[in-house]
């Protein structure tokens, strides 16, 4: 009698789901998130000082070797990163609810959202997006939410997704970032201009491909208006990262003189320089446009 009681019991464990096991240490839920009931911390990169973060609002993908991100915004940025596992038997479509409700609760704003196919390549979101290869899933089991919370202050990054055997993990980016506020002051640029002799400019700022969308454009058209009384010739500098350095040289050309004409077309005597890869600086994105006064402060 008791051994068959034994046997039931091993057999009752066995269909129980693995719950809660315990969260890598000195990990912590990002401020104001409320993680899926159950699920534990597998990865986690606390708070690190300011740095260069690309916030993805389109979806991914990949065209011969290159990967392609079609929209995206670029800031500096204090930025937390957790992964979490769910319970063995988690349903994707429950985490994927709970995490859309998490964004409602914290009055995010939504930039982008998708589901499935719609998302691109899963493989790029977990290796080139976060870097976190337990991510990757087959491409129709995923989900991806981007959003700005309530006070401005904070782009919010949820993935989800669905490996081949079952598990599901979930991952959060919390990006502070006081650039969202200020946005790009035209007067700020102006002034930085004429006290520095170069500005980077926050509210326009090309893709890894050189391309510049219709808020770039339109951040181009506000500054040539403060511009217009600027007397000399400015210089419009993009620059791109990645590691295809020729090609980043010939795509940031076109990238620089898309941006002068369009100086140009509002009265700003402006030129473009293409600097490719080749003038990194730390504390601001790889992939920038900046005002360049020669000579310096004027």
């Amino acid at each position: 009698m008791k051994a068959a009681a034994v046997v039931f019991a091993i057999g009752a464990l066995a269909c129980v789901p693995a719950w809660a096991q315990t969260d890598l240490a000195g990990s912590a839920d990002p401020e104001g998130f409320e993680r899926f009931p159950g699920s534990w911390i597998v990865e986690y990169s606390p708070e690190t000082a300011v740095r260069a973060y690309e916030f993805v609002t389109s979806k991914v993908a990949r065209i011969r070797r290159e990967v392609r991100i079609e929209q995206s915004m670029r800031v500096r940025a204090d930025l937390v990163r957790v992964t979490y596992r769910m319970p063995d038997g988690t349903r994707l479509n429950d985490v994927i609810a709970h995490y859309e409700d998490v964004a409602d609760e914290v009055g995010a704003k939504i930039e982008f959202t998708c589901r499935g196919l719609d998302c691109g390549l899963s493989t790029i979101w977990a290796n080139q997006v976060f870097g976190v290869k337990e991510l990757a899933a087959p491409d129709a089991a995923q989900f991806y939410v981007a959003a700005v919370d309530s006070a401005g202050s904070r782009l919010v990054s949820i993935y989800v997704a669905q490996r081949p055997n079952r598990r599901v993990y979930a991952h959060v980016d919390v990006a502070g970032t006081d650039e969202l506020q200020a946005g790009l002051s035209a007067d700020d640029v102006v002034e930085a201009l004429e006290s520095k002799g170069f500005a980077v400019l926050g509210g326009a700022a090309p893709d890894d491909a050189g391309s510049l969308d219709d808020a770039d454009l339109q951040a181009l058209d506000e500054l040539a208006s403060a511009l217009g009384g600027f007397e000399g010739r400015v210089f419009v500098v993009c620059h791109l990262g990645g590691a295809d350095a020729e090609g980043a040289a010939t795509r940031s050309a076109a990238c620089a003189e898309t941006a002068a004409a369009r100086l140009k077309a509002g009265g700003v005597d402006a030129a473009g320089f293409g600097a490719g890869a080749f003038a990194p600086r730390e504390g601001v994105p790889a992939s920038r446009l900046e005002l360049v006064v020669p000579g310096g402060s004027r």
